[in-house]
C-alpha cells in the first residue's frame, strides 16, 4: 500500500499526515518512510511529536514501468 505524507503534492497526503498525527498522539511511534521530496532528513528524525522520519531515495522511471509492468 502506497501512502503519501504531507508535503506531498498528492491528496491524500494530508489524511495520511492527520492519521499519523493521532496514531502518535494515541502514544504510538509512527514512523514514515518516504522520499520526502528529496528533503535532507537524518534517519529517525523527529518531524513532528511521535513521528519519525525514515528517508529513502525516490524509484527511478525505469524501476517503476517495470513494476507496473510485473
Amino acid at each position: 500500500m502506497v501512502m503519501h505524507f504531507y508535503p506531498s503534492g498528492e491528496v491524500a497526503s494530508r489524511r495520511m499526515s492527520a492519521y499519523a498525527r493521532v496514531v502518535a498522539s494515541a502514544g504510538l511511534d509512527v514512523f514514515v518512510v518516504s522520499a520526502f521530496g528529496n528533503a535532507k532528513l537524518d534517519k529517525n528524525a523527529e518531524i513532528s511529536p511521535g513521528i519519525y522520519a525514515v528517508p529513502v531515495l525516490a524509484p527511478t522511471p525505469l524501476l517503476i514501468g517495470r513494476l507496473v509492468r510485473l
